[in-house]
C-alpha cells in the first residue's frame, strides 16, 4: 500500500470551439506513482449541452487483478480573465477497482462556457485538476527512479517549460491577443503578482506592432505611387529599344550595288 501523494495538473484543450470529437483525452501523467489521464466530452456525456470531465486510470485494462486506486480530486474550469469567476467542481472521492473513471457529467453548461466572459479564450479551455492519491493497492505503474525530471527555465522568478519561453515576432501576434493579455495582466497584478516587467514587454510589443503597421502602410502607399512610374519607365525603355534599332539601321553602310541585280 502506497502513501498519500497530491498534485495539480493543468490541461489546456486547444481549438475547443471547433472540436467535432465526442471525446478527447489528455496526455498520460503520473501522480502517486500511478498513471492517470483526463477525459472530456465537449458536448456532454449523459447530460447534454454540458462539458463533462472525468479522471481516469490510464491503461486500466493492463493492471493486474485486485488493483485499487483511492483518490480525492476536484476540477476547476479556469476563467482566464478572473480566477474568482472560475467554475469549481467540488471534491470528489473515488475508489477505482472496477470502474476506471469518475468525474462530473455536468461540469459547466456550454452556453456559459461559450459566453464571452473568459472561459473560452482564443478557442482554448483551461482545466486544472487537483488530485490527492490516498491509497494504492496492487503494483504501482512507475518506480521512483523512472519518474521524469522536467527541465524548467527561470523567467523573472517564474519557472516555465522551455516550450513556453519561445520568442515570437510581434508581427505574428494578432490584434485580438493584446487586449486579452492586458486583461490577464491586470488580474494577476490585482492578485499581488509583481509583473511590471511583463507590462513593459507588452508595451514594447504594442509599440512594435504600431510601428510595423505604420511602415507597412507607407510601403503600400509608395508601391501604389511607383506603379504609374514603372509603367512609364517600361514604355520609355521599349521606345528607346526601338530608336536604338532604327539608329543601328541608319548607320549601316549603303551598298553601291542594286540588290535586285
Amino acid at each position: 500500500m502506497e502513501k498519500q501523494s497530491d498534485k495539480k495538473i493543468t490541461w489546456v484543450i486547444k481549438t475547443f470551439s471547433s472540436l467535432h470529437s465526442e471525446k478527447v483525452h489528455s496526455d498520460i501523467f503520473v501522480v502517486g506513482r500511478c498513471r492517470w489521464c483526463l477525459k472530456a466530452y465537449p458536448k456532454g456525456n449523459k447530460k447534454a449541452n454540458h462539458l463533462s470531465l472525468y479522471l481516469a486510470v490510464a491503461n486500466s485494462e493492463y493492471l493486474p487483478f485486485g488493483w485499487r486506486r483511492h483518490a480525492k480530486f476536484s476540477f476547476t474550469v479556469v476563467n482566464q480573465f478572473s480566477y474568482k469567476l472560475s467554475r469549481l467542481g467540488g471534491d470528489c472521492f473515488l475508489v477505482m477497482h472496477i470502474i476506471s473513471r469518475e468525474g462530473f457529467s455536468g461540469m459547466i453548461s456550454l452556453s456559459e462556457l461559450h459566453d464571452k466572459e473568459g472561459f473560452l479564450v482564443n478557442g482554448e479551455v483551461k482545466i486544472v485538476l487537483k488530485v490527492d492519491v490516498l491509497e494504492v493497492q496492487g503494483k504501482v505503474d512507475v518506480s521512483e527512479e523512472s519518474l521524469p525530471v522536467m527541465e524548467t527555465i527561470d523567467v523573472n522568478g517564474f519557472h516555465v517549460l522551455p516550450s513556453q519561453a519561445l520568442c515570437q515576432s510581434p508581427w505574428e501576434i494578432s490584434k485580438d491577443d493584446l487586449p486579452e493579455e492586458y486583461a490577464a495582466l491586470s488580474y494577476l497584478a490585482a492578485e499581488g503578482f509583481q509583473l511590471d516587467w511583463l507590462g513593459k514587454k507588452l508595451d514594447e510589443v504594442k509599440e512594435k506592432k504600431k510601428k510595423g503597421k505604420s511602415c507597412l502602410a507607407q510601403l503600400q502607399e509608395m508601391e501604389e505611387e511607383l506603379k504609374p512610374l514603372k509603367r512609364k519607365y517600361s514604355e520609355m525603355e521599349a521606345q528607346m529599344d526601338k530608336l536604338k534599332a532604327e539608329l543601328s539601321a541608319a548607320k549601316y553602310p549603303v551598298s553601291l550595288y542594286d540588290d535586285n541585280v
